[in-house]
């Protein structure tokens, strides 16, 4: 993770806090902050001891005092261990102006005596204690000075604190001999290094001027670089997604937008590391910016493939998982992980900003010279600064040439200056196709204005020809129409008058309803005439019934139900055959003989239910040609079915009989013989079939009601369903209650 923290440094220190020194580091001074990558360095103590020296040479060059003697250290707690005459010969010695390196399990105790110059003595000076995750109590000749965080014997009991860049502490020293004491306690810190996060030295301890430590503090344009670099940068993201979100298909801006975010985030971190003391602040920050840093650059690489490729590469896709892992890898603590992943990303993005700038100027691809200024702008200033004096004299101003400065500035500002010099070239090219492309409008819509008149001219000659031609044609349609509407008015009449001679046929209904009280007939053509007829005869004691479904409907329909109309008043009436299936036999031959069937390929035939009823003895016989019989009993259903065959059609050899059953009625028994035009009926809120299931359903709801009830119902059931659907078949249901 140092590795991670030293590359995150880099970026924003990279421009030495962008144009001057930052806060209270003077101009001659210079960072040198160690991180660590976990199982990548050899020796902890010593990148440690690096990282410590250069903290100490900030500390060295503001220190006015020389701290000659050495830190002696005693891992016991004892207030008084702070008491300036405490004899501390028995202490451990640490051969170093600042604390060591080592994590503690106890609260431990640290002191040095020094020696102070008399020029410094009884004057206002400014103390400093710098530390990195830890607490401190600092007592200076015996007496309390400040507390830094709060000192705990355990990790609960610590309140950590981390200060790259303290505020000092007044003070003011009447002796030449001085002793130091600091009750110290680092859990935060040593949780820290285990996760790989190790900042030089525990604490480091420096004296100065307080007037003029106070006088730098003052001054707000310390931290000016950083707010305004961030801010810059925050202007052209939001400015930069507010293109995107306007223009979606320049998506570039979008990705160039989540650089700049990255680089605001970056600052952001950079001014809380350098103002802040609070070490959960710190240890949170540093956690997240591990999410932010890679969007330093993998953005970069996914507006240079959607510029130069028109789409996005594989490797953007692969430093996106390894982004997504990172992401994931924070909710779980996996400090190391994230670590590795985070250099990967940034050396396979760098790598590929570098392939992909050079591989498009090598292919002179269009734009790819203005990127390449990511490369060569910072190396063509260092060049020329090379070339300059360190001073140069213009018009009585002097200007201090600082190269470090030119060069960072450069190869920070060079992605966005590539960026808007694209972005203004492609606005101005835009600009000129749209000019160029108003003109060619302009030209067009001036040729469409002429050919439209020459049009209007035309259409309206045209229009005198063609009114001419409508009314001549309008006159015809007319005529055309009323020798329809005569042949229609000819044909319905026909039509009516077929069903005058089609229900004179018929059986009559009240000599029906006189012999079978509890008796309906739901009789519902489709068209004028019917298909679906019914029987009824009576021999002495016998009733016979049948309901009939002929082959087709309309006129094709009604002419068979004539045909088998008499057939059947032939074999019952003039005949005196009563048997169900007999009867059937005689129809079918009758059927087949009539529209000779042998000799022709004829289809034509029907379906029916036939039943004979013997009043007397509450007996019934039936059979039928593929129409059932259905007797409810007890609001139970018996179904007895008919054989698979019809009357006539393709049944014209067929040699199997014609099944009949025998029925003995009880009272309260109720028959159904009908046809299929009820449950095939489309309707519902679906404009799906009845189905015969929902048809028997209903059947077993109404047996509480009388026959002619039960009529009622049924029709008033069939239009509820039907509803704006039109009629699909005849329809015809015939109810008998046994009393």
């Amino acid at each position: 993770m140092r590795f991670v923290y030293g590359l995150f440094i880099f970026c924003c220190f990279s421009v030495q806090f962008v144009f001057a020194q930052v806060s209270t580091i003077k101009k001659d001074s210079s960072i040198d902050v160690n991180f660590q990558l976990t199982g990548f360095a050899a020796d902890d103590e010593e990148q440690a001891a690096n990282a410590d020296s250069a903290i100490k040479t900030i500390s060295d060059s503001e220190n006015i005092i020389e701290f000659t003697n050495p830190w002696k250290f005693n891992q016991q707690d004892d207030s008084a261990f702070s008491r300036t005459d405490y004899n501390d010969s028995t202490w451990s010695i640490i051969n170093d102006t600042v604390r060591d390196n080592s994590n503690y399990s106890t609260i431990t105790w640290y002191r040095m005596h020094f020696t102070a110059d008399s020029a410094v003595l009884n004057v206002p000076l400014g103390f400093y204690l710098r530390q990195f995750g830890s607490a401190s109590e600092v007592y200076l000749n015996g007496k309390f000075l400040k507390s830094y965080g709060k000192v705990g014997k355990n990790i609960e009991e610590e309140v950590a604190e981390f200060s790259m860049n303290p505020k000092p502490y007044a003070i003011v020293l009447s002796d030449t001999l001085n002793v130091i004491a600091v009750r110290y306690s680092n859990f935060h810190r040593a949780g820290a290094k285990e996760k790989g996060f190790n900042i030089g030295k525990n604490f480091h301890i420096s004296i100065s001027h307080l007037n003029a430590d106070i006088s730098e503090i003052a001054d707000p344009s310390d931290y000016f670089p950083i707010i305004f670099f961030a801010a810059i940068f925050l202007t052209l993201a939001v400015v930069h997604l507010i293109m995107y979100s306007y223009y979606r298909q320049k998506i570039a801006n979008l990705y160039y937008s989540l650089y700049c975010f990255g680089i605001f985030f970056t600052g952001i971190f950079v001014y809380y590391l350098l103002t802040y003391t609070d070490y959960a602040v710190i240890t949170t920050l540093s956690k997240w910016t591990l999410v932010v840093l890679p969007l330093l650059v993998i953005p970069i690489v996914a507006m240079l493939h959607t510029i130069f490729y028109q789409r996005l590469l594989k490797i953007f896709w692969l430093l996106m998982i390894m982004y997504a892992a990172t992401v994931v890898g924070i909710f779980f603590n996996a400090e190391k992980v994230i670590s590795i992943l985070t250099v990967v990303i940034f050396f396979v993005a760098i790598i590929e900003v570098l392939r992909v700038i050079i591989k498009s100027i090598r292919k002179g691809r269009d734009g790819a010279w203005i990127f390449s200024m990511i490369i060569f702008l910072a190396p063509a200033v260092g060049v020329v600064t090379g070339m300059l004096p360190d001073e140069i004299n213009f018009a009585w101003i002097k200007l201090q040439v600082d190269g470090a400065t030119l060069i960072s500035t450069a190869f920070v500002l060079s992605l966005p200056l590539s960026m808007t010099i694209y972005l203004a070239r492609d606005f101005a090219r835009m600009g000129k196709t749209l000019k160029m492309q108003i003109a060619e409008i302009t030209e067009l819509s001036a040729k469409s204005i002429e050919q439209e008149k020459e049009k209007k001219q035309i259409l309206e000659n045209q229009n005198v020809q063609l009114e001419h031609k409508v009314n001549e044609r309008t006159k015809e349609v007319l005529q055309q129409k009323e020798v329809i509407e005569q042949k229609n008015n000819e044909i319905t009449e026909s039509l009516l008058y077929a069903k005058r001679i089609q229900s004179a046929i018929l059986p009559d209904m009240k000599l029906i309803y006189k012999t079978l009280e509890q008796s309906f007939i739901l009789y519902l053509p489709k068209d004028i005439v019917s298909g679906d007829f019914y029987s009824f005869s009576q021999k002495d004691n016998r009733v016979i019934i049948a309901a009939a479904d002929c082959t087709g409907h309309g006129v094709a329909g009604a002419f068979m139900s004539m045909i088998g109309t008499s057939l059947l008043n032939q074999i019952i009436n003039e005949k005196g055959i009563t048997e169900p299936s007999q009867i059937l036999e005689k129809l079918n031959e009758g059927i087949v003989n009539a529209l000779k069937q042998r000799e022709s390929e004829s289809n034509d035939g029907m379906d029916i239910s036939l039943c004979t009823i013997d009043l007397d003895k509450n007996k019934l016989k039936f059979s039928g040609a593929n129409r059932p019989l259905w007797l409810l009993r007890n609001n139970e259903m018996m179904v007895y079915k008919p054989n698979k065959f019809p009357i006539g059609g393709l049944q014209v050899y067929h040699t199997e009989a014609f099944t009949q059953h025998e029925i003995y009625l009880l009272k309260g028994d109720a028959i159904y013989i009908f046809s299929d035009g009820f449950s095939d009926q489309f309707g519902g809120e679906k404009g799906k079939k009845l189905m015969t299931k929902k048809f028997k359903d209903e059947l077993l709801q109404i047996q509480h009601l009388n026959m002619k009830e039960q009529e009622n119902y049924l029709l008033g059931l069939f239009n509820k369903w039907k509803g704006n659907f039109e009629q699909v078949d005849d329809i015809l249901i015939i109810g008998i209650k046994v009393t």
